[in-house]
């Protein structure tokens, strides 16, 4: 009866870890669906570092919205915009690269590779680490 006892408690805490990992694989099917959305946008060769930073934050404004709703989110551009997103996640720094966004925004082609490499990275740190 013990070894019968014990493997069901086993089996009932693997159960139940089970429900709350997919329940959180669930739940953040949003961020994988924008970070996949942004990752096959941005492989196109014929698009330029100016277009591929304005689609990455076009999927930060997307994402932001959908977690803390459009009158908090719609409103907000510019500087005011990546404060806000540096707000609700630990380390994105977005806001350190408000020149490389306000170039693209005029679609200056003056974004290298680098530049968009670290816009790219903080975009994908920033859906992944977000707070709700």
């Amino acid at each position: 009866i013990y070894s019968f006892m014990s493997r069901f408690n086993c089996n009932y805490k693997s159960r139940h870890s089970s429900f709350f990992q997919m329940r959180l694989y669930i739940k953040n099917k949003y961020r994988r669906m924008a970070i996949n959305d942004l990752l096959l946008r941005i492989e196109s060769p014929n698009l330029e570092n100016y277009h591929k930073v304005n689609y990455a934050n076009l999927i930060l404004k997307k994402v932001a919205i959908q977690v803390y709703g459009r009158e908090k989110v719609a409103k907000k551009f510019g500087e005011q915009w990546l404060q806000f997103l540096d707000s609700k996640s630990k380390k994105s720094e977005l806001s350190e690269l408000k020149i490389v966004f306000k170039n693209s925004s005029y679609n200056l082609n003056k974004i290298t590779d680098s530049e968009f490499d670290l816009v790219l990275e903080r975009t994908k740190k920033w859906i992944h680490q977000h707070a709700r």
